[in-house]
């Protein structure tokens, strides 16, 4: 089932699937009955009634996915996911985000920031080892700070490694 809120009907048309406006506040701040769902909101909704649909989720015995509605072009919609949800709309949420330039779900950044760090360190690692070499060889001090800003940039790729999903 899908529930929205904050959504026009005519924007709420755009998700291409039956919906149902969510009423609001929860009753006990429980979800309706099912199993699982998908609760798309509207991005001008108050934080309170966000937070209070996050908790809702979170505390849910099943699965259910929270996705915000953004600008959409013609007659499409963009959905970002907000919370870990069914692996159902999955595919239905990643053939949207796909069709939205912009939008990035955490995975595709956490890849695209992997790929970033692996293709800075190659060249890092390389350069450094070039530079130690040419130390032994030399006494320039420009050698010296070449090396340590090396080091500086390794150091910062390094710190890259922390923005990775958890396996």
């Amino acid at each position: 089932m899908i529930y929205t809120v904050g959504l026009e009907p005519e924007r709420a048309a755009l998700l291409g699937m039956p919906s149902t406006p969510l009423a609001l506040p929860l009753e006990d701040g429980k979800l309706p009955g099912g199993e699982e769902g998908w609760i798309v909101v509207a991005e001008e909704i108050s934080c309170d009634t966000l937070a209070s649909l996050l908790r809702a989720v979170v505390r849910h015995p099943m699965r259910w996915a929270l996705l915000m509605a953004l600008e959409g072009r013609g007659d499409t919609l963009r959905l970002a996911p907000i919370s870990v949800g069914n692996p159902v709309p999955s595919d239905f949420v990643a053939e949207r985000l796909e069709e939205a330039p912009g939008v990035f779900s955490l995975r595709h950044a956490t890849h695209a920031i992997a790929r970033i760090r692996h293709d800075l360190n190659n060249p890092l690692t390389a350069a450094l080892s070039e530079v130690q070499l040419m130390r032994m060889d030399s006494n320039e001090a420009g050698l010296e700070v070449i090396e340590t800003q090396l080091r500086r940039l390794r150091d910062l790729t390094g710190e890259l490694a922390k923005w990775r999903l958890p396996h």
